[in-house]
């Protein structure tokens, strides 16, 4: 025994003559390529290879962590802050909890706030070119694939699978639904499917009104697609036009 090495019952020690452990090292420590060549911090370790944790295979991992069981009993990995608050874990059974040690049956469980500086993908692998990407279930149900609640959880918006949505309100009979008081300053458009962007409905930011056509033209323009046709749903021809004030019938009864 020395003042640097001491070994009893079995026991190693560096820098200590009392050992309570098969080794106890007073000091950091410098393992693989980096002994004898860099620093170790204090009282802390230095790996140039692989670490193994209650596995003896890490293979190519640089740490490779092995639980002690696969239920949700303890956790593989817990990370705490100086007062022994939880910070992250991994649990035996694969869930994740960030700022949280109880992540229950979520895969990944985060309390408090976060920023993604990148896509995001839910329900899909590639977000490529789309800030937040959602992909349903299905395309045809009746669940959401989008909803979006204020603190009380009432719907502020939703997005059903069958490609319906809802502003204010969750029970949706048609493709849009809006319900509540609003002020749109910009352009508002209802479309079925036609050639060279005709509109079924469109109301513009000046408040003007169309229906058909590519217009509105005037503050009410009502269009049937020729310049003498009948109007069969109101009885109008071409175009209401009342840019003078009073409406003018260009053809009809």
């Amino acid at each position: 025994t020395n003042p640097d090495i001491s070994i009893r019952n079995g026991n190693l020690g560096i820098g200590v003559v009392s050992m309570y452990s098969k080794l106890d090292v007073k000091g950091g420590a410098a393992i693989g390529d980096y002994a004898g060549v860099n620093p170790s911090p204090i009282n802390g370790i230095i790996v140039s290879g692989s670490v193994g944790i209650g596995t003896n295979s890490p293979a190519s991992n640089r740490l490779r962590i092995l639980g002690a069981t696969s239920d949700s009993t303890a956790f593989g990995l817990r990370v705490d802050d100086s007062a022994g608050t939880g910070l992250m874990v991994v649990r035996n059974d694969g869930k994740v909890g960030i700022g949280t040690t109880a992540p229950g049956t979520h895969k990944l469980y985060v309390s408090g706030t976060g920023t993604f500086s990148d896509n995001v993908g839910v329900g899909i692998i590639s977000a490529t070119g789309i800030r937040l990407k959602v992909q349903g279930v299905d395309a045809t149900s009746l669940n959401y694939a989008l909803r979006v609640e204020n603190a009380g959880l009432s719907p502020i918006i939703v997005a059903r699978n069958d490609g319906n949505v809802g502003i204010g309100t969750a029970t949706l009979w048609a493709r849009l639904q809006v319900v509540g008081k609003d002020d749109i300053s910009g352009n508002v458009a209802f479309s079925a499917t036609g050639a060279n962007g005709t509109k079924g409905l469109r109301v513009d930011n000046s408040g003007a009104v169309g229906i058909g056509g590519v217009g509105p033209a005037y503050p009410l323009d009502v269009y049937t697609g020729n310049s003498t046709g009948i109007n069969s749903l109101i009885g109008l021809g071409t175009h209401i036009s009342p840019s003078n004030g009073s409406a003018s019938l260009l053809s009809g009864h």
